[in-house]
């Protein structure tokens, strides 16, 4: 088994539970965003009867509603670097040689406006293909696997219910995480097995 870690093995020094708290933080500033749209929407919805018109607006409201609308933009962005985050890490911690493409390459052209449509079929259903067969090489024993049918789904909902796809996305997320954690616990396993054995050779 230690035969077949490629030079880079030790390379991916992330934390196990790291995983799975920016999985955390993709849902939690995903909710803020997502809590403070809706405050939004209620009130479009109830005529502006919770902020008021807009022209119609004191300063401390226009104040609150600034700081809303940058909260909600904060939110955003924090979740959606949050998602790239955990995309890049699972990535990385899986590459031997039989991976199907780079962490960089594959966040680079999910920012590439309109190839993010087709690629995002290869960046995160492929994820899944490949961290499932990588933990099975490893023998990471996981109870968890990551849906490669369910990953496929999500990407499909994000083309056509772009504005709802977060709520597809926290269930694939968290099962990432999951198993890039029991990845990273089995190769730190074999490093710390690797190395008792080199110091009662050496």
């Amino acid at each position: 088994m230690n035969n077949h870690i490629s030079p880079s093995f030790t390379a991916m020094n992330y934390s196990p539970n790291s995983f799975i708290a920016i999985a955390w933080v993709y849902f939690i500033s995903g909710m803020l965003f997502w809590s403070l749209a809706c405050v939004v929407i209620l009130d479009e919805y109830m005529g502006n009867d919770l902020l008021g018109r807009p022209s119609q607006w004191s300063e401390g409201t226009q104040f609150f509603s600034t700081c809303l609308m940058w909260t909600a933009f904060v939110g955003l962005v924090v979740s959606y670097f949050a998602l790239m985050t955990l995309t890049y890490r699972c990535w990385a911690i899986i590459q031997d040689g039989v991976a199907r493409t780079s962490p960089f390459l594959a966040v680079f052209l999910l920012l590439v406006p309109v190839v993010n449509i087709v690629w995002q079929f290869v960046a995160w259903p492929g994820l899944a293909t490949d961290t499932n067969q990588y933990s099975d090489r490893l023998q990471a024993n996981s109870e968890y696997r990551i849906s490669t049918g369910y990953g496929i789904f999500t990407c499909f909902m994000s083309i056509g219910m772009l504005i709802l796809s977060f709520f597809f996305f926290v269930p694939f997320a968290f099962s990432l995480a999951r198993t890039a954690q029991a990845i990273q616990q089995k190769k730190m396993e074999i490093i710390a097995k690797d190395r008792k054995q080199w110091e009662e050779n050496s």
